[in-house]
């Protein structure tokens, strides 16, 4: 939703299709949504790729995608799984201007900035927040939270006591 409210084309692909709260919110937000185990054909050219996977093949095979002079920005993480950095891509990286960018945003200002778009997302995207969330704790409860996360779930929301 950065992205699209400052200007940019979005799409988000995985390899799967969209469930019922990611289509739903694809369409409010006003972005498209591409099932890549189809293929990559309707995935357009991009300046940016977020990957928030953290596995190589989600993002090695959307590659050659990428216009010249853009940016890998990589916020996933996970271990165990293994892919090969060849010559041709690194040819590929120099020959594009390729830029490769991990990036963590856990600091208080980026918790402050968080919070300011959430708060213009709330009124901008009718009712989208509140799909995005799947359960809502105090913050003496987040660590349990966090650490019976549902498996598949999106989000959890601390809330902030008044």
């Amino acid at each position: 939703m950065v992205f699209k409210d400052n200007g940019f084309k979005v799409t988000v692909v995985n390899r799967r299709d969209p469930n019922q709260i990611e289509d739903k919110i694809s369409r409010v937000v006003g972005y498209s949504f591409v099932n890549t185990s189809k293929g990559l054909d309707d995935v357009p050219e991009s300046d940016v790729i977020v990957d928030t996977s953290g596995y190589p093949s989600a993002f090695i095979p959307l590659l050659r995608k990428m216009k010249r002079n853009g940016v890998l920005l990589l916020f996933g993480t996970v271990g165990g799984e293994k892919a090969e950095i060849t010559s041709d891509l690194i040819t590929f990286f120099v020959e594009y201007n390729i830029s490769v960018i991990g990036s963590v945003n856990a600091s208080k200002l980026d918790f402050e900035q968080g919070m300011t778009f959430l708060s213009v997302w709330k009124s901008r995207y009718n009712g989208v927040l509140q799909d995005m969330i799947t359960k809502v704790v105090k913050p003496e409860e987040t660590q349990d939270a966090i650490l019976e996360k549902e498996k598949g779930s999106i989000k959890t929301v601390i809330e902030w006591s008044k």
